[in-house]
């Protein structure tokens, strides 16, 4: 019922999931996918919280103005 009266075509190319280690050493791949991704959901460990490399996340997003939820 949503669409009702409503005409429109909806594409949706694919969905790209970049899982990035926390570790430092993969600094640069987490620098490159910020810079990929229309929008980012970014995972916190609820055991560590929030690390250097978590923030360097929050960071990157903010910087490319990448919208992004944290869970």
């Amino acid at each position: 019922e949503l669409r009702k009266g409503r005409e429109f075509d909806l594409k949706l190319p694919g969905l790209l999931v970049i899982d990035t280690p926390g570790h430092e050493s993969f600094s640069n791949l987490r620098s490159r996918g910020s810079g990929l991704c229309d929008i980012a959901v970014l995972v916190v460990d609820l055991m560590h919280g929030l690390e250097q490399q978590t923030i360097e996340s929050i960071n990157l997003l903010k910087m490319r103005k990448t919208p992004f939820i944290i869970a």
